[in-house]
């Protein structure tokens, strides 16, 4: 689901909503809820893509424990992957565990939800190169969407599937 609105409409507030109500969901073996980034403007942790991809695993690796080992592997065998690029990141710590778990079938589905891609800036730690790709906040904003696309083009399962966790999110979005 994508919700579009003008600055002050109350996208955050539904964002926000709908996880809050995930999280307290009763009467499923697990929490709907994958991960969350709400993206903001004055805060130095939260308005650049920097940590972006970091906390979407660190909180899917809380999520969904049978991720948890390939993600504390990846950064393992590299611990310099939390500095690396966003894209080598997405697919060290998110798609690659993902598809190492792709033979289980038991594995709920869980939602994620990013807000506030409009509060994404520069952080000053890109490369020269990223620096000229992220000059200004659209761009930066292209480039987080170019990564939730690249998630998608990687095959990862439907993050609503069965009626159950439809009614959880159907419940949620009312």
């Amino acid at each position: 689901m994508w919700v579009h609105a003008p600055v002050g409409y109350g996208k955050t507030a539904i964002a926000g909503t709908i996880s809050k109500i995930l999280e307290e969901t009763v009467g499923l073996d697990f929490c709907p809820l994958g991960a969350t980034f709400f993206f903001w403007r004055t805060s130095p942790e939260r308005n650049s893509p920097t940590r972006f991809i970091i906390t979407i695993a660190y909180q899917l690796a809380m999520s969904i424990p049978e991720l948890k080992p390939y993600i504390e592997s990846a950064v393992n065998r590299n611990p310099m992957i939390l500095r690396k690029a966003l894209e080598v990141q997405l697919v060290k710590l998110i798609v690659e565990p993902f598809k190492a778990l792709s033979e289980l079938e038991d594995i709920p589905n869980r939602l994620v939800i990013i807000d506030g891609l409009d509060e994404c800036i520069n952080s000053g730690h890109e490369s020269p190169a990223e620096k000229k790709y992220a000059e200004d906040q659209e761009k930066v904003q292209v480039r987080v969407l170019d990564l939730i696309r690249t998630l998608q083009s990687h095959r990862l399962p439907p993050l609503i599937s069965n009626s159950q966790q439809a009614g959880a999110l159907d419940q949620a979005a009312h």
